[in-house]
């Protein structure tokens, strides 16, 4: 039977996923993404670590193309949606994020 750690190892989803939106009710969106990156980056060159002799190289060349594509057109649309007015704010604690 696989575990849950054994399926976020694999698949990535997990901890860093829910740490954007806990993010975002303290820091502004840009800030809470780019907090979430750094754990990504971090978690990722954690399993590299250990999976590294076991990577086929043909998949990640193939991987990285596309992922550098949609992290470009990522970051594109979030410095746009920035720029746009804000819709609906709120408070926690007393502080406007």
């Amino acid at each position: 039977m696989v575990s849950r750690p054994d399926l976020t190892l694999f698949s990535g989803f997990g901890l860093e996923t829910v740490l954007v939106p806990v993010f975002a009710l303290f820091f502004p969106v840009p800030l809470a993404i780019a907090a979430t990156a750094a754990v990504h980056f971090a978690n990722n060159i954690f399993k590299f670590g250990l999976m590294a002799k076991q990577v086929d190289w043909r998949v990640v060349a193939r991987f990285s193309v596309t992922a550098a594509i949609a992290a470009t057109v990522g970051a594109s649309l979030l410095n746009l949606f920035d720029k746009m007015p804000v819709v609906a704010s709120y408070t926690l604690g007393g502080s406007v994020p």
